[in-house]
């Protein structure tokens, strides 16, 4: 898809703009809450010519 996709570690794959649906209905979740999200250990791999692979570390604090 040119949108992209995401592969979560479980091995499901889903589309950007699904994700995006999704994050919506948590709307309000953490609203008036102090909430970060950081990542590290970013890596990418090419592994086919219109395809990358970005693996990182992702880490919450609420």
């Amino acid at each position: 898809s040119p949108d992209g996709a995401i592969v979560h570690p479980w091995g499901a794959e889903q589309f950007f703009c699904k994700a995006l649906e999704a994050l919506g209905k948590s709307y309000g979740y953490k609203q008036e809450k102090q909430f970060r999200v950081w990542i590290d250990r970013v890596s990418t791999a090419q592994i086919h010519s219109d395809t990358w692979l970005v693996k990182f570390h992702k880490w919450e604090l609420s």
